[in-house]
């Protein structure tokens, strides 16, 4: 999932969970394509087989917002000295075909059946991580692809291997990144979603402007709101949600909260994020209170509670309310 808190993510240019460097604008004017299409009519030939069959293995098994686009878009956005560009396989002016591997919150339930199937798999340093890459892997075997590949994972730190997943979420036309609270945004999701790998394959891709880039859904004023909100958390400023956790009032003498309770300020900012989605459609993006903890914290105990079913907090059940545009 793609909640780092930013001033984590920022600072080491780390994982699937960032936008590294300087943020990606969101000016361009084209139209974003419509959430499902994965840009698959921008291939043709071998490349569109191969991406229709590895999409479709992909999606079944759970990775339901995976989308295609070209490498060299997504490395175009980087400084040239970073370490985090994608390889690119075809000569020019051909371009490299890339797919992006992402899902919504139902891939939360798949883990958690996988969990109960097999008590090994919670005493992993990271299960969720593990099994991300089982489900990947499988995935790939479905596919067969006739090519060599290179899968990059999200988690993958390794200089040479990183990847900036939030800036290639704009790049193929996934998701909007906002500067002002450094999260992708979904127009059906909103900043409910999550970037868990990019597979490069040795087939051409999209031409680089065959993919739109996508529109910020994100209203004018909630925008100039996060943009604030995010500044507070920086700077380790309470907010009023720190009053409704599981420790109310929890922070020390210079008003920074507790470490424990850290993390749920930058849920409060991502719930926000979300607060101009149609009522019922947060109720579907949003992730349950399970899955929000233990993305956030990493706590571990969380999952022993949710495989047991006793998890309860009854302000991560709190959504925001809706935004009203000002």
């Amino acid at each position: 999932m793609n909640t780092r808190p930013p001033e984590q993510s920022i600072a080491t240019a780390a994982n699937g969970h960032v936008l590294t460097s300087t943020a990606a604008t969101n000016t361009a004017t084209s139209t974003a394509p419509a959430a499902g299409s994965k840009n698959l009519a921008s291939l043709s030939g071998q490349s569109q087989q191969v991406a229709t069959s590895l999409i479709s293995a992909l999606e079944a098994r759970g990775f339901d917002l995976c989308t295609v686009f070209p490498a060299e878009r997504y490395n175009a956005t980087l400084p040239d000295h970073t370490h985090m560009h994608l390889p690119t396989l075809q000569p020019a002016p051909a371009t490299t075909l890339a797919v992006l591997v992402a899902h919504s919150r139902g891939q939360w339930a798949r883990f958690l059946a996988d969990l109960r199937a097999d008590p090994a798999h919670p005493r992993l340093t990271d299960p969720w991580d593990a099994f991300l890459a089982r489900e990947i892997t499988a995935a790939l075997g479905t596919a067969k692809l006739p090519v060599t590949h290179d899968v990059r994972y999200s988690w993958d730190l390794a200089p040479g291997r990183m990847v900036a997943m939030q800036r290639a979420a704009e790049a193929s036309g996934l998701a909007a990144w906002d500067a002002g609270c450094c999260l992708n945004v979904h127009d059906t999701f909103g900043p409910w979603l999550a970037f868990a790998a990019v597979v490069v394959l040795n087939l051409p891709g999209p031409a680089v402007d065959a993919v739109p880039t996508p529109r910020n859904p994100i209203p004018a004023s909630l925008q100039a709101h996060l943009a604030t909100t995010m500044e507070l958390l920086k700077n380790q400023a309470p907010l009023s949600c720190h009053v409704v956790t599981g420790k109310p009032g929890v922070c020390h003498g210079d008003g920074t909260p507790d470490p424990d309770e850290a993390w749920r300020g930058w849920v409060y900012l991502r719930d926000l994020a979300a607060s101009w989605l149609p009522r019922e459609a947060l109720q579907r993006a949003r992730y349950t209170p399970d899955q929000i903890a233990y993305h956030y914290s990493k706590d571990t105990t969380v999952l022993k509670r949710a495989l047991e079913g006793k998890f309860v907090d009854r302000a991560l059940e709190q959504g925001p309310e809706p935004w009203v545009e000002k």
